[in-house]
């Protein structure tokens, strides 16, 4: 029962660990030559309310904009942009001619009162607002409408101190033929004490699942090494992107997810990693049932995983939390987990979640082997992964609900973990000794617990510890579990149990708890036995 005979279960092309490594620096506009004073820092504040403001600029009535979208708008406004500036836009449709830079001010504030659309040009692929080099950025209240053929845009924002993105919705499909799509939102702080909230924006129809571009594709929010403070993620709903919903795995800063909706996005739904990060109170689904887009460029390069923890060459200390949420695989072709944490993604915490897989051979969890992720090792220091009050449930058939790979040290505690589904084991740990189970309860149609190790390269003797024994049980018996000489059939190589027996719960289960455990064993526990575990050993046939 070798171990990547096992993983191989994981419906997933090799290849795809190097495809979700996309491009790490954003363009960084130059700085406009006609203004070149230096912006003072503005006073401490945070956008956590949302503030009112000064009456300030009326777009139509003081700067000639029209709203009805047939005369351009952006000049008029660059020209009146200032320190402190408040721009309000009544009702209406204003035409963005191009791009509009927004850098080297104080603070600049963009309402829209009522509905309010900004019109790019017809075939557009590039940021429409571009922010940089600014204390404090406010966005409230203003859609862009992208319904135009193969024409899409996007919004940057990086400043140094605050940002308030609010209530700001993509209409239309972000599609567009080129190698390169820009990115929906892409935010940052320049400084480690920069505080910056999105919330309440939504993109329901962000591209085409399949359009990742080697990396190049649109993504829903994009936050990486350019940002420095703590950007806070509210109530936003991204569905349909093909380049990630959120992508905020390789920035130093915390990023804090609350709530919302993700849909049917490429790659990873949700994407952290880090101490000081986290996913509470979100819905992350795939379900190709739903999808409303384009079937195209489905190769490779597609993945349609949950919630990821990665980090790549960032250094950023271990400690990423889920909490609270539901995450639900119904339908795909592809997907490597419910939660899949990759060689760069140290460690995770899941606790009061529920984890629904249907898709076959897709697990609720999938801690990866700590290889090679494309041109990065993975990082020194502890690799575990905890769960804790979490309810893995779904009626996938083959591969486990959980499969924890070089993930020493882990724990799964008070987790009911229901896999009714043929042929589909309950936990499967490689290479991951001294994982702790507490209480809870398996239900599987195979094994509840698989655990694989090399008892001649064996450091750490502990294989597993119970804290109190799960309830096990198989909800269909298809061969005599305890049966020395017993096979089983797993990637297409068949396995043959050589050793069996007993072990109390009380510490560790050791190698010294095995007959002749030298060499590659594969660990199957069965069952409880009047407060003992049952267990099987198998090697190849």
């Amino acid at each position: 029962m070798d171990r990547r005979a096992y993983l191989g279960l994981v419906g997933v092309a090799a290849a795809t660990l190097a495809g979700c490594l996309t491009r790490e620096e954003p363009d960084i506009p130059e700085t406009p030559t006609d203004d070149e004073r230096t912006p003072e820092r503005t006073p401490d504040r945070t956008p956590e309310q949302t503030p009112e403001y000064p009456e300030g600029v009326n777009v139509v009535e003081d700067l000639g904009c029209d709203p009805t979208g047939r005369e351009p708008c952006a000049a008029r406004i660059r020209q009146a942009l200032e320190d402190d500036i408040v721009l309000r836009f009544p009702s209406g449709t204003y035409r963005f001619e191009h791009r509009l830079r927004v850098s080297q001010f104080s603070s600049v504030v963009m309402l829209g009162e009522g509905p309010v659309q900004l019109l790019p040009p017809q075939g557009y692929n590039n940021f429409l607002i571009d922010v940089s080099e600014v204390g404090n950025f406010v966005f409230r209240g203003i859609d862009i409408d992208i319904t135009a053929p193969e024409t899409t845009a996007g919004v940057r924002i990086l400043t140094r101190d605050t940002f308030l993105v609010e209530d700001v919705e993509y209409i239309g499909r972000g599609e567009h033929p080129d190698s390169d799509v820009v990115h929906a939102m892409l935010l940052g702080l320049t400084t480690n004490e920069g505080r910056g909230i999105i919330r309440n924006f939504r993109a329901k129809k962000g591209s085409a699942i399949g359009h990742y571009k080697s990396g190049d594709g649109r993504g829903g929010i994009s936050i990486g090494p350019w940002n420095s403070g703590n950007i806070r993620i509210e109530n936003c709903h991204l569905e349909e992107f093909g380049n990630n919903g959120i992508y905020a795995s390789r920035t130093t800063g915390n990023i804090e997810v609350i709530g919302g909706t993700f849909r049917n996005n490429n790659v990873a739904g949700i994407r952290i990693a880090g101490e000081g990060s986290y996913v509470e109170g979100a819905t992350v689904e795939v379900d190709m049932d739903s999808y409303t887009g384009p079937l195209t460029q489905l190769d490779s390069q597609f993945n349609t995983r949950g919630i990821v923890i990665e980090q790549g060459p960032t250094q950023k200390p271990a400690g990423a939390e889920i909490r609270d949420c539901t995450i639900v695989i119904e339908k795909t072709p592809q997907s490597k987990g419910g939660v899949y944490v990759f060689p760069t993604g140290r460690t995770v915490t899941i606790r009061d979640s529920t984890i629904r897989i249907n898709a076959d051979n897709v697990p609720a969890v999938f801690r990866s082997p700590l290889e090679r992720q494309g041109q990065y090792r993975p990082p020194d220091g502890p690799s575990w992964v905890k769960l804790e009050n979490v309810l893995v449930t779904g009626n996938a058939r083959g591969a486990a609900g959980i499969i924890l790979a070089d993930a020493p040290k882990s724990v799964i505690r008070n987790c009911t973990i229901d896999q009714p589904g043929d042929q589909r084991d309950g936990v499967y740990l490689s290479n991951s000794n001294s994982t702790l189970v507490d209480g809870g309860s398996v239900t599987t149609t195979r094994y509840p617990y698989i655990i694989e190790f090399d008892g001649d390269n064996n450091t750490d003797p502990c294989l597993l510890q119970f804290d109190a024994v799960p309830e096990m049980r198989q909800s269909v018996a298809r061969w005599d579990p305890g049966a020395s000489g017993s096979t089983v059939l797993i990637d297409g190589r068949e396995y043959r149990a050589n050793g069996g027996g007993v072990f109390s719960t009380t510490g560790c289960m050791t190698t010294n708890d095995l007959s002749s455990p030298s060499g590659d064993n594969t660990l199957a526990i069965t069952g409880e036995q009047d407060g003992q575990l049952k267990w099987l050993r198998f090697v190849p046939e």
